[in-house]
């Protein structure tokens, strides 16, 4: 059985990125990340789904476990990167606007 865990963090946008924002900007991320449920947060499994999705340069400074009713409050953005998580393994939400590499998130 598994959960989603979820990470916040930043990252930038690699230049073979299929998210349609600018090559090299810096931007805040969230990560879904599926694991077995009760692990302790992979960080570094996190890290390379989202380096898998278009983003280098990772840094991801929070973890949490999502539970699957908090999702029906939640954006539709953010229920379709859970759906992600829990049918291929990860979803990445990218915020829009670039922050400095040094701005906190």
């Amino acid at each position: 059985m598994y959960e989603v865990h979820v990470f916040r963090g930043k990252a930038t946008v690699g230049e073979e990125n299929s998210l349609g924002y600018a090559p090299g900007g810096r931007h805040a991320i969230i990560v879904f990340s599926r694991q077995a449920r009760g692990e302790d947060h992979d960080f570094a499994l996190a890290t390379e789904r989202a380096v898998d999705g278009g983003l280098a340069k990772v840094v991801l400074d929070r973890g949490g476990t999502l539970l699957p009713e908090a999702v029906n409050s939640m954006s539709p953005q953010f229920g379709s990167a859970f759906e992600n998580a829990l049918d291929g393994g990860f979803g990445v939400i990218v915020y829009e606007d670039p922050i400095e590499e040094d701005e906190d998130v």
